[in-house]
């Protein structure tokens, strides 16, 4: 299932070493709301958690990236 807006733009803070509260004060949604979308994305991408997930979109992100 591909990723929305949201979920990649959390992941990609995230990826950056974010914690939650700085995503949240960053984007200006609650820590509740990061956290749904983070489980959101864990499911998109079919990962066992939130490591996981950012693992998997910094792959395949560094492939879509290289030629």
């Amino acid at each position: 299932m591909p990723l929305n807006h949201l979920q990649t733009q959390v992941l990609e803070l995230c990826a950056n070493g974010l914690s939650n509260i700085e995503i949240s004060d960053k984007m200006e949604l609650s820590e509740y709301t990061i956290s749904m979308i983070l489980k959101s994305a864990v499911k998109a991408l079919d990962a066992t958690n939130s490591n996981h997930a950012v693992a998997i979109f910094v792959r395949n992100t560094t492939e879509s990236d290289s030629c």
